[in-house]
């Protein structure tokens, strides 16, 4: 389904994909990475990094990296709380589901890469019929 690992990151932000829906939601990273005001995940040439509310980067890396690290850091003095997070993506009152997504369009880019072909359109709205809200961010 994902035959490229930018694909998946671009994915990752989104949220609602899964690889095991026997055990998962596909949430997970989609929701920690907003809890922290650093988020990155490092693995081979790439590094998914969320940094503040709605800062994104997708970066390639010169050197190979072995396996897959995450990092998660936190202000002391943050005031970002967990349900504010949560509600920031539920529906309605008292709807608790997850029906909002944002989706960075930067994370749709391949290196060097410009938004216009039909291709990227499709990477970038996969899956949003899954939300009855999306923001798409240019």
């Amino acid at each position: 389904m994902l035959d490229d690992p930018r694909h998946a990151l671009l994915e990752l932000a989104k949220g609602k994909l899964t690889s095991d829906p026997e055990r998962h939601t596909g949430e997970g990273i989609f929701f920690t990475c907003r809890m922290f005001d650093w988020f990155s995940i490092q693995s081979r040439f790439l590094s998914f990094i969320r940094h503040g509310d709605d800062d994104w980067l997708l970066e390639n890396r010169q050197k190979e990296v072995k396996g897959t690290t995450v990092i998660m850091e936190t202000r002391r003095d943050t005031e970002r709380a967990s349900k504010d997070v949560f509600d920031k993506y539920a529906g309605e009152a008292n709807d608790f589901g997850f029906t909002r997504t944002h989706v960075p369009a930067n994370l749709a880019l391949y290196e060097g890469e410009k938004l216009v072909s039909r291709s990227q359109a499709k990477r970038l709205l996969a899956r949003v019929d899954r939300f009855k809200e999306v923001l798409l961010d240019f």
